[in-house]
């Protein structure tokens, strides 16, 4: 549920930002089957887990990481999440992603924070 969430959030990004622009940025906004499918190869065995999501856009592949650890029977204690994205139009989209992930962690007994960096670049 919280991947799909996160994917409108990726398919309404898209639909604002300028192509021209992503394109100088390099914005490639992960779709839901491949962010799952990275976030099935983490091993994730400790108590508390460390994730740095650099170029987060949307949040999209934290949202896949939280959602796989929080499904497995071996949960980890804690998830503490930083995410860096120099497009400060996504940042609104970022926060309401983390906010999700927070609600997903508390429902299956892992606590989770975050924290968000931007950089603004080329103007807007």
């Amino acid at each position: 549920m919280l991947v799909h969430s996160v994917d409108f959030f990726r398919l309404d990004a898209n639909r604002k930002l300028a192509p021209d622009r992503r394109s100088v940025l390099g914005q490639f906004m992960t779709p839901p089957a491949t962010a799952r499918l990275m976030a099935s190869m983490f091993e994730a065995k400790d108590k508390e887990l460390t994730l740095l999501d650099a170029g987060a856009g949307v949040g999209s592949l934290t949202a896949a990481f939280v959602s796989e650890i929080c499904n497995r029977k071996k949960k980890p204690e804690s998830i503490h999440a930083t995410a860096y994205e120099i497009d400060s139009e996504l940042c609104g989209y970022l926060v309401s992603t983390f906010e999700q992930c927070k609600k997903t962690c508390e429902s299956s007994g892992v606590a989770f924070d975050c924290e968000a960096a931007s950089a603004s670049f080329m103007g807007k």
